[in-house]
């Protein structure tokens, strides 16, 4: 389930299936299932989502700075 979740987190909101897909990934390995996969395509959704979030953030102000607001 944690492959699934961090697969759909990758290339669609990273920063809400990203933690999503952490806590899965946990629970699949308390119960002695390998998780590593999707532990890390987690972690990975959860970097390109923050840096998403940032890079529009900065486009937004360059924007709004360009315009003069």
């Amino acid at each position: 389930m944690s492959l699934i979740f961090g697969i759909i987190g990758r290339f669609f909101l990273g920063v809400v299936f990203g933690p999503l897909v952490i806590v899965q990934a946990n629970k699949a390995e308390a119960l002695k299932q390998p998780a590593t996969a999707g532990k890390v395509l987690g972690w990975i959704g959860v970097v390109f989502g923050v840096v998403s979030i940032i890079i529009f953030i900065v486009m937004l102000g360059s924007f709004a700075a360009a315009t003069g607001s």
